[in-house]
């Protein structure tokens, strides 16, 4: 059977997307081949629907809570942050919860995890201290866990699992080297595992992970419009 773009498409993509702007457009793969709207033949996502959201966000990263998504928005200028349930149709949002934050993110070094059972949010300052908060049960808040060490000048970090266990990678500007942390296993932490040689001019809003066939991958983008 051929492969075609769609399939891997829906392999290696998230449950919803949305664009790196204010105005977001969650659409599901499901929902768009449901409704006729995405075909094999074709390459396009076309958009459900657009909502209003926050002006002056930073950040917005996807999470899921007992299986649901969810998103989690920073805003660094008022010094807050919320967090938004996606609509069971897959169209817009409702605002769950929202609070005070700290300011002075670096917004391609915001991440999410899971862990026994729990969602976490890492999120790193240009202090070069890393911060763990990990989001409520019933997805209305988040309760800080605590403030660790980092190394500065990063570009981004993210995170990926590893035998189902999640660990952070995070690339530096200018040394050129790339960093591999382990969690600890009670969520609260990291362990560092090491560091390795990589090139430099990437693009920290365009690097991700994958799995496939029991490996895990990263995905990088170079300003040279070479992806590695």
């Amino acid at each position: 059977m051929k492969i075609t773009e769609l399939d891997i498409v829906k392999k290696f993509s998230p449950a919803f997307y949305f664009h790196e702007n204010e105005k977001y457009f969650p659409c599901s793969i499901e929902h768009l081949i449901e409704k006729g709207t995405l075909k094999n033949s074709d390459t396009t996502l076309i958009d459900i629907g657009k909502w209003e959201y926050s002006s002056n966000t930073i950040s917005v990263v996807p999470f899921y809570l007992n299986g649901h998504p969810h998103l989690f928005g920073l805003n660094s200028e008022n010094n807050s942050a919320s967090i938004n349930r996606i609509n069971d149709d897959g169209h817009g949002w409702t605002e769950v919860g929202s609070g005070k934050w700290q300011s002075s993110y670096i917004r391609t070094a915001i991440t999410t995890y899971e862990l026994n059972g729990k969602t976490y949010i890492w999120a790193l300052k240009d202090n070069d201290r890393a911060y763990i908060s990990q989001i409520n049960e019933d997805g209305n808040g988040w309760t800080d866990i605590g403030s660790w060490k980092w190394q500065s000048n990063y570009v981004a970090v993210i995170s990926f699992y590893l035998n189902g266990h999640p660990y952070l990678f995070g690339l530096k500007r200018g040394n050129d080297r790339a960093y591999i942390s382990r969690i600890n296993d009670d969520g609260h932490g990291w362990t560092d595992i090491g560091s390795w040689k990589w090139q430099s001019n990437y693009i920290g809003t365009a690097i991700t992970s994958y799995e496939l066939n029991g490996k895990t991958y990263i995905w990088a983008l170079k300003d040279n419009d070479r992806a590695y």
